[in-house]
Order: structure tokens, then C-alpha cells, then sequence
């Protein structure tokens, strides 16, 4: 996410960065092009157009689209098991709480 434009985030966090990475037309929903999902948080997405896929994590997994298809995203997946030596941990915390962009959960 970082190297796309995102924002670096506390290792611990359960929250759910995302970025439109091709939006389709902008007007009035720039707030919605990034941000964050928090864990008690879903985002709702209606597709307008009459046919598309939603990509995740790159062109390999993605889904049919329709239009009326309702699109439900939030962060309450099963946390990805990350294997850090208690330096970077304890780095990455000590970072978040100065320059990273944190967010409570």
C-alpha cells in the first residue's frame, strides 16, 4: 500500500487502509478515493456500471461485477501472521505513536 501512495501504519493496527486506484468518475465522492476502514466499521459499495470486477491485492483474485452489485469491505478478516524480531516490533511502535498515522482501535 505504501509504495502506491498510502500511508504507512502501526504494525499492531487491525484497521484497513484502501485507495481507488482507477476511479471511474470523481464529482463530489474525492473523500471516498482513500481512507481508512476501522475494525467496527463496514463500507458499503453499490456498483453503477453494468459489468466490472473488484481486484484484491493485485490482478490474481477479484470477482464478477454487476450492476445493483452491493460490495461489503471491511477489516475483519483473520490477521496475516507476521513473524518480526521483538527490535522491529518494538521499532514500529515506538513509531507509531511519533510519526505514523495512528488510529485508535
Amino acid at each position: 500500500m505504501y509504495s502506491s501512495g498510502g500511508l504507512p501504519m502501526p504494525i499492531l493496527s487491525r484497521n484497513l487502509q484502501y485507495m481507488v486506484r482507477e476511479p471511474i468518475l470523481l464529482h463530489d465522492h474525492t473523500q471516498f478515493m482513500h481512507g481508512w476502514i476501522q475494525i467496527d466499521e463496514i463500507m458499503h459499495v453499490v456498483w453503477g456500471c453494468r459489468q466490472g470486477f473488484i481486484y484484491f491485492d493485485g490482478s490474481h483474485v477479484f470477482l464478477p461485477l454487476k450492476c445493483g452489485s452491493t460490495v461489503q469491505i471491511s477489516s475483519k478478516a483473520p490477521p496475516l501472521k507476521v513473524y518480526l524480531d521483538s527490535s522491529r516490533l518494538e521499532n514500529n511502535i515506538k513509531l507509531s505513536n511519533d510519526r505514523m498515522v495512528t488510529r485508535h482501535i
